[in-house]
């Protein structure tokens, strides 16, 4: 049977994955979409954009609601707000309800990926804290660049191949040549 933050890491990943999976999933399909209300191709670019946009802006008081209201509900609310936000880009009557569905769906997407890095930062301790930080990554960005899981995966077993490498020592005077 697996230790609890084995399994919070685990079910945190499964929802990360899961919550990626709606960026992931439209972004090949929004320029057709934007397209479909004839709007230009730069405007197609800010219905993309939008979304890291808000990741960005409500990053840090996402930090904070999760500290004041808890790990938790941050991530049902989070959960919630994305789920609204996706809906809302479903049946946007137009392409300024689908930008502001897109903000509102990254905003959530800010609120599910701070609080599952604070619920890691809990799970974990410092000395530790590299090793579990590759599944949660890779399962946040394998639905949208699935090269990213290697280079993770390959990162974490050089960090653990070199903390457990014996450091050569140096002298420390020189010999005259």
């Amino acid at each position: 049977m697996r230790s609890r933050p084995d399994r919070i890491l685990v079910w945190m990943c499964v929802l990360i994955a899961v919550n990626q999976l709606g960026f992931g999933g439209i972004v090949p399909v929004l320029a057709l979409y934007s397209r479909s209300f004839g709007v230009s191709q730069s405007a197609i670019g800010v219905a993309i954009a939008v979304y890291g946009l808000a990741r960005f802006l409500v990053a840090m008081p996402a930090g904070r609601l999760a500290d004041g209201m808890g790990r938790r509900p941050a991530l049902a609310l989070g959960g919630l707000v994305t789920t609204a936000g996706n809906l809302l880009c479903a049946y946007a009557p137009s392409f300024a309800v689908l930008v502001g569905g897109r903000f509102v769906a990254g905003a959530g997407a800010a609120l599910i990926l701070i609080a599952g890095q604070i619920v890691l930062a809990d799970i974990t301790t410092p000395a530790r804290r590299s090793w579990p930080a590759f599944p949660f990554c890779s399962s946040s960005s394998r639905p949208c660049t699935p090269g990213s899981s290697p280079a993770a995966s390959s990162g974490a077993w050089l960090r653990e191949w070199a903390a457990r490498r014996p450091r050569p020592t140096r002298p420390t005077s020189r010999r005259p040549a």
